[in-house]
């Protein structure tokens, strides 16, 4: 359910964006490369074992530094995740925002590692 001026709709029954395959394609790979390429603006949120896809961005703010902010999903070709990051007045995206995601990230995989290994002992 999402809320829209007070009331609530359901989510299955709002429209989705028609994009054709080849495009969405394209797009899926540009941000793999935005993490993975060592140009890439979001390489400092690349993790060993997690092929990440991602968008780094820097907004303009009228007082102050710009903002920064890293939106991604993972793993690649089987998201189970989506993170975006947004720092106030960080500057750029890929320096800032990045970096903080991989720190989210890696906290979720020791989670996640922990919780399977959890389960494996009690099986």
């Amino acid at each position: 359910m999402t809320e829209e001026g007070g009331k609530h709709r359901d989510a299955s029954k709002l429209k989705k964006a028609k994009i054709d395959s080849a495009h969405f394609k394209s797009v899926k790979n540009a941000m793999r490369e935005v993490v993975e390429s060592p140009t890439g603006t979001g390489q400092l949120a690349r993790m060993d074992g997690l092929d990440l896809a991602g968008k780094t961005g820097t907004a303009q703010s009228p007082v102050g530094e710009a903002h920064s902010w890293f939106a991604g999903f993972g793993p690649f070709d089987d998201p189970k995740f989506a993170i975006v990051v947004f720092i106030e007045h960080g500057g750029s995206g890929g320096q800032a925002a990045a970096p903080l995601a991989r720190s989210a990230l890696e906290i979720w995989q020791n989670l996640e590692n922990t919780i399977n290994k959890t389960e494996a002992e009690t099986e």
